[in-house]
C-alpha cells in the first residue's frame, strides 16, 4: 500500500471516528434499539431456538421474519445515516427526529434498495452469460488461451462487483439522506464515482475488508453462542443479548461510519481535482 493510500485510509478512518463522536448517544440508541428488535424478531420467529429450520418447517414465520428484520434494518440504516449527516454539519439530532425522518423516507429507501439491487444482479447475470460464452468459444478454438481469458474474466468480475456495489450504496445513501430521488440517485452516484474513481475503488476495497473482518468476528462469537441453546434455551438467549447484541452494534457503527465517510468524501472531491490526501 502506497504512502498516499495509507494516509488517505488513516484520514478517512479518523474522520469517521470524529463523526461517530459527534453523533453521540442518538446513534447508539438507534443501533441498540434496531439490533435488539432484529434479535427479538429472530428469536420469536425461530421459536426461541436458532436451530429451528424456519424456511422449511414454518414458511409463514420465515416471511414474518424476513419482513420484520427488513423493515427494522431499513429504518435503522436511514436513521443512522441522517444522524451521521447532521453530525458532519455540526448539528446533533435526537433519535426520535432521526426515526421520524427515516419513517418519512421509508418507502423511497425500500424501493431504491430493491431497484438498485435488482439492477446490480441483472448486470452480473448478463456479464456472467457473456463471459461464459466467450470462454467456451475460445476454449473450442484454442483451449490453452481459455485459462488466461478465465483469469481476466475473474478480475473483471471483481472490478464490476466493487463498482456496481459502490454505485448502489451511494445511490441508497443519497435517497436515505434526502439528497436525491430514487431515479436520479443512480446517475448522481456514478458521477461521484467518476470524479475520483480509482481512489474510491481502493478505499472501497480496504473499507470492505475492514467491515468483513468485524463481521467475521461477530460470526465467530455467534458460533460460540449457538451450542448454548442446546444446553439451555434461556442460557442461549441470555448469551445472545449480552454478547451478540453489543458486538453487532459495534459492527454496525464501523460499517455505517466507514461507508458513509466514503460517500461523504466522494461528494467533496471536485471533478477537476485528482485524488488528494
Amino acid at each position: 500500500m502506497s504512502n498516499n493510500t495509507q494516509h488517505s485510509v488513516s484520514s478517512s478512518i479518523q474522520n469517521a471516528v470524529k463523526t461517530v463522536e459527534k453523533s453521540g448517544l442518538p446513534l447508539v440508541q438507534i443501533l441498540l434499539g434496531g439490533q435488539a428488535g432484529i434479535i427479538l424478531v429472530s428469536l420469536l420467529c425461530q421459536q426461541y431456538n436458532p436451530f429451528n429450520s424456519v424456511p422449511e418447517e414454518h414458511p409463514f414465520l420465515y416471511i414474518l421474519w424476513a419482513l420484520g428484520t427488513g423493515v427494522i434494518s431499513l429504518l435503522m440504516m436511514t436513521s443512522c445515516l441522517n444522524i451521521l449527516k447532521n453530525a458532519r454539519a455540526g448539528k446533533l439530532i435526537t433519535w426520535k427526529e432521526a426515526l421520524k425522518a427515516a419513517s418519512g423516507r421509508f418507502w423511497k429507501v425500500a424501493g431504491a434498495s430493491v431497484w438498485y439491487i435488482f439492477l446490480m444482479w441483472l448486470v452480473f447475470l448478463l456479464f456472467g452469460f457473456i463471459a461464459l460464452a466467450v470462454v467456451v468459444i475460445i476454449y473450442s478454438i484454442y483451449p490453452v488461451a481459455s485459462m488466461l481469458v478465465g483469469i481476466i474474466a475473474a478480475a473483471a468480475a471483481i472490478w464490476l462487483f466493487v463498482t456496481t456495489l459502490l454505485g448502489a450504496v451511494f445511490s441508497i445513501y443519497a435517497v436515505a439522506t434526502g439528497e436525491k430521488d430514487v431515479f436520479n440517485a443512480l446517475p448522481y452516484s456514478y458521477d461521484l464515482l467518476k470524479q475520483n474513481y480509482w481512489h474510491l475503488f481502493k478505499l472501497g476495497i480496504i473499507f470492505g475488508l475492514i467491515v468483513a473482518l468485524f463481521s467475521t468476528m461477530i460470526g465467530v462469537i455467534q458460533l460460540f453462542i449457538m451450542p448454548l441453546y442446546m444446553v439451555n434455551t434461556l442460557l442461549g438467549i441470555a448469551a445472545t443479548w449480552l454478547l451478540s447484541l453489543p458486538c453487532t452494534v459495534i459492527n454496525s457503527v464501523v460499517a455505517l461510519s466507514l461507508i458513509y465517510e466514503l460517500y461523504a468524501g466522494a461528494k467533496r472531491t471536485p471533478k477537476t481535482q485528482p485524488a488528494q490526501n
